[in-house]
Parts: structure tokens; sequence; C-alpha cells
């Protein structure tokens, strides 16, 4: 993880300690169909809540701003969306909030994030620490997988 994107965790709340619960939003997310996973327990453990300040915001193949990790925002009614973007990363997934007006990103079971929106469908990060990355620096391109 770049210096950068620890900093901007650490402005948000963020601590290599912070331990939320995230039952506030299992609660609500598995009645709606979605399933828990240790990489979807992990992530929102880790920095559910927060609002991570873009440092950039322009990418070099994307719109960048703050990313809110409240999953409910991110959760959709729409589950054909959500089973085609399992099909798509093969793996089950679950929301992390809202990146942009326009892109809801999502973990799967192996801590890929995928963003999934109105542009099409983005592999953001091979891994969390990947994906904050872009989020707070903006530096690399992500990888449209379905336009």
């Amino acid at each position: 993880m770049r210096v950068e994107t620890r900093e901007a965790l650490r402005e948000a709340g963020w601590s290599p300690s912070r331990k939320t619960s995230p039952w506030r939003w299992f609660d609500f997310l598995l009645r709606q169909g979605y399933e828990d996973f240790p990489a979807a327990r992990w992530a929102l453990t880790s920095v559910g809540g927060l609002r991570v300040a873009a440092h950039q915001a322009i990418g070099p193949n994307y719109p960048n701003s703050d990313m809110l990790f409240d999953p409910l925002l991110g959760a959709w009614d729409n589950y054909d969306d959500v089973y085609q973007l399992m099909d798509l990363c093969g793996s089950r997934v679950f929301p992390l909030g809202l990146w942009d007006i326009a892109m809801t990103p999502m973990i799967d079971e192996s801590s890929a994030v995928y963003a999934f929106g109105a542009f099409g469908t983005w592999r953001v990060g091979a891994s969390m620490e990947e994906f904050l990355d872009k989020v707070v620096c903006a530096e690399d391109p992500i990888e449209i997988i379905e336009p």
C-alpha cells in the first residue's frame, strides 16, 4: 500500500487495530440475498463506515472521487445485475459502498474488487490494498471487463 493511501486512511479514521462490526450492514444485506464470506467481513471490519478521500480527481482512464464504505449504498435491488457480475468474476460478491456517483465497488471471495455501474464493469484491484491505492492516488489504469 502506498504511503499516500495510508495517510488518507488515517485521515478518515482508520488505524491498523481498527475493528468495526460489519453486522450492522450484514444483518440487512443477508436478508436481501447477499452471502457472507471472509473477504467481505474482513474489508468491512477494517474500513466500514469510513469516507476515504481521493487525492487526485482524474485517473488514467477513469474519473475519481472519494470512496464511502457503506455497503447499503452499494446494494442493488436488481439482483440480475449482481448475478451477472458474479458470472463475470466467477465468485460471490458483496457491496463495499459507493465510489464516484456512477460506480459501486464489490469485493469477491478472493478479495479482488470490481466496480459496476452505468459505464460498464471494471476490475479495479486484485486486492483491497490495490483498490484503495487507486481510490486515493488514481495513478494506475483500471481494467474494463465489460463495457
